[in-house]
């Protein structure tokens, strides 16, 4: 049996307790608008970083670690190489400095565009964690805690199951990293930002079914939290991280809808509020 606490500072914190020996796992889901940053703490206080934010979100990050009691990143993943998923990395090593034990990403590096780089963004992220990165296929554990398993479901567009491919995947979210936790009886998915293709093939494995928690892809946008992958997880609680600016419209109504039509009847949350114009297709849970 789980009990939930919800409280909204500048991130949304949830609070999942089994209560047959009082052990706790803590999420944070940090608002750092157009982007990803999520903080897991687990029962016996280590951590996981799942994203970072954006260039210029490291203070929201250490807000987060400063409430949840933690001093170091156990475990860093950058799902893929977009700046809103990497971009505030980088100054949790500056002074003070965090430590950051292990970190993980996807690899395919040498197929990387010259465009992505010799971004300032990418070459900071590369210094601070990325030239240590281990690189994380699907199949894959990050030993967490005892009491938990964190399993990478996808990487490169690779799924569970799937034999290895000699070719890298062509679209940069698609190719995130998707990891499924189980904690006791609780199950949580996070997928950065994949989309149609990887999503489809994850629901063909019924491997992340029954949820208690979905961090909604790609911030809840309609080429992501699709109609069959979605029914096939059921969740209990979405979790979508936006912005509140209209560059991309997220999260969209479509996705919103499709949601909320579920027949797990999800509570839906959002870190920001979208705003949206008349007629807009964004838009915000009720």
């Amino acid at each position: 049996m789980k009990q939930r606490v919800f409280s909204f500072l500048t991130f949304l914190a949830f609070i999942w307790l089994a209560d047959a020996d009082a052990q706790t796992l803590r999420i944070y889901h940090i608002d750092v608008d157009q982007g990803d940053a999520t903080l897991f703490v687990s029962p016996g206080g280590h951590t996981l970083l799942v994203d970072s934010g954006n260039n210029g979100d490291g203070d929201e990050l250490r807000a987060a670690m400063q409430t949840a009691g933690v001093v170091q990143i156990d475990h860093f993943v950058a799902t893929h190489y977009h700046s809103d998923h990497y971009g505030g990395i980088d100054e949790l090593i500056e002074t003070p400095a965090v430590i950051i034990v292990n970190s993980y990403d996807r690899g395919d590096k040498d197929f990387l565009p010259a465009s992505k780089t010799t971004q300032d963004t990418y070459i900071d992220y590369q210094t601070a964690v990325g030239n240590r990165a281990e690189h994380l296929t699907r199949g894959e554990t990050i030993a967490l805690d005892p009491l938990m398993q964190v399993v990478c479901i996808s990487s490169g567009g690779v799924v569970l199951g799937e034999p290895d491919s000699p070719q890298h995947g062509e679209d940069e979210n698609d190719m995130s990293i998707s990891l499924l936790l189980q904690f006791g009886n609780f199950h949580y998915f996070i997928g950065g930002d994949i989309e149609t293709p990887t999503e489809d093939k994850i629901a063909d494995i019924d491997v992340v079914q029954d949820l208690d928690v979905y961090q909604a892809n790609h911030h809840g946008a309609d080429n992501g939290s699709t109609q069959d992958f979605i029914e096939t997880l059921q969740p209990n609680v979405v979790i979508i991280s936006n912005g509140s600016h209209r560059g991309h419209k997220h999260p969209r109504q479509t996705t919103l809808t499709r949601l909320t039509n579920l027949n797990s009847n999800p509570h839906i949350f959002q870190t920001n509020k979208y705003l949206n114009a008349a007629n807009d297709s964004g838009g915000n849970i009720a």
